[in-house]
């Protein structure tokens, strides 16, 4: 069932994505636990979290759709992570995380992890619910990328059902070119989601480096990008925030997308909800007048890869409501050195008819495209073509692709703050939150 319009609110993301760190490696089949054991198991498994089908997208960032106007889609971005001259493969203030009893799972299971299960080597991102951390495991040594958000934060703002939201979806899927979790838990007062770490940076760290990209990078990190977005849709999911930013570079240089905060199961019958990045939201998601669903995110895909290909946006301006009437008319203009096929396939992914969009019958009508003509997809799925950019890494540990005004910051450990003891009816909304594969 659609979203009710009356109950549809503003969405905008203006903040930097830097909890986006983690690692699109599907699970190995003796993965080691936290606790060192290969033969720890959760005979429960993960508590699926059902998740209403009219249940109203909530205002994630609280921002009125004037605020958006102050900022810049892409001028808070520079920097985080940017590659760096020196690296730093063996992170200077390292802190071990000291806590006990701070698990509370909602799964039995044999060996859970807990906090103090992980050593804190590195600070790679902050936003608004919290940090992301750099973490080793104390007996294995493996390295993670660890999402700490603060319960309080997420009650307040009202954003319960997107953190369970995110933890379910990242569950549900398994793809090379999708992020992976490998755990999630909590403590009295924050939620934790345990990812791999992912030590390339940002998609759009390259492409601000490169200004843009040749056709034969932009076929190659597109097509990787079609295929996790197939992999979503083939879930009956929507991602609905697809942006360079939310592009990671994995270390053997393949694709991994990653931040699943907005992503949503959905049905034939749509959703209504305005969310997302202005600059790369379909006509359709902008006016509201039906229901939107798969589509949209091949009409942000068309936004991505003509900024691939032109280092640009098609539809730009710092006003909100100009931007949003670009998007709902302007007519698409390419620079001289765009081919042919490129621009036959960006005026079909930009085509503000759903329904004759590419892609709206299915993700074949957009790999058979003329554009793509070069790639195997059968290889490519399974990482047998070479990447056109391999990040240069000294061990498991290096944040070269990480700003390094983050990573150096003094760190401080993740372990509660004193903050007021939570009611057994607060703790009450995150009840089956924890996982552990």
């Amino acid at each position: 069932m659609a979203d009710d319009d009356d109950a549809t609110r503003l969405l905008f993301d203006f903040s930097p994505s830097t909890l986006s760190v983690a690692s699109a490696s599907t699970a190995a089949a003796s993965f080691v636990c936290p606790c060192g054991s290969l033969s720890c198991e959760d005979p429960v498994g993960p508590v699926a979290v059902e998740i209403d089908a009219a249940d109203h997208d909530l205002d994630l960032h609280h921002l009125p759709s004037t605020s958006c106007g102050d900022h810049d889609d892409h001028e808070h971005h520079n920097g985080i992570p940017v590659p760096a001259n020196t690296r730093s493969s063996s992170p200077r203030n390292q802190v071990t995380v000291s806590s006990a009893g701070l698990t509370t799972a909602a799964t039995a299971s044999r060996c859970r992890p807990h906090l103090d299960d992980f050593q804190v080597l590195a600070v790679l991102g902050q936003g608004g619910y919290g940090k992301v951390y750099l973490v080793a495991t104390g007996n294995t040594r493996d390295t993670f990328a660890m999402k700490c958000m603060k319960k309080a934060d997420i009650v307040r703002r009202n954003v319960v059902k997107y953190a369970h939201s995110e933890r379910s979806v990242l569950i549900a899927i398994s793809h090379p070119f999708l992020v992976h979790l490998r755990f999630a838990f909590q403590s009295e007062t924050k939620l934790y989601l345990i990812m791999d770490y992912i030590a390339g940076g940002e998609l759009f760290s390259r492409l601000n480096a490169e200004q843009f990209f040749t056709e034969p990078v932009a076929v190659f990190y597109a097509a990787e990008i079609v295929l996790a977005l197939a992999h979503l849709h083939s879930n009956d999911i929507i991602y609905r925030d697809l942006k360079p930013e939310n592009l990671m570079i994995q270390r053997d240089g393949h694709i991994c997308l990653t931040d699943f905060g907005l992503a949503k199961p959905v049905n034939r019958e749509g959703t209504r909800t305005l969310c997302g990045t202005l600059a790369y939201l379909a006509p359709e998601v902008i006016s509201k007048r039906i229901p939107y669903g798969k589509p949209a995110d091949w009409w942000s895909f068309g936004i991505l890869l003509y900024e691939m290909l032109a280092g640009q946006i098609p539809f730009d301006s710092e006003n909100p409501k100009e931007l949003q009437k670009k998007i709902l008319s302007k007519k698409l203009t390419f620079p001289g050195h765009v081919s042919n096929n490129a621009r036959s396939i960006l005026k079909r992914l930009l085509c503000r008819d759903v329904n004759a969009r590419l892609g709206s019958k299915g993700v074949d009508q957009i790999k058979s495209h003329a554009f793509f003509a070069s790639v195997n997809w059968t290889a490519l799925e399974r990482k047998l073509a070479t990447p056109p950019f391999i990040p240069e890494l000294n061990g498991p540990t290096d944040t070269t692709y990480f700003d390094p005004a983050v990573t150096g910051r003094i760190l401080h450990s993740p372990v509660d703050e004193k903050e007021s003891t939570l009611s057994e009816s607060f703790q009450r909304h995150f009840q089956g939150f924890s996982f552990a594969r």
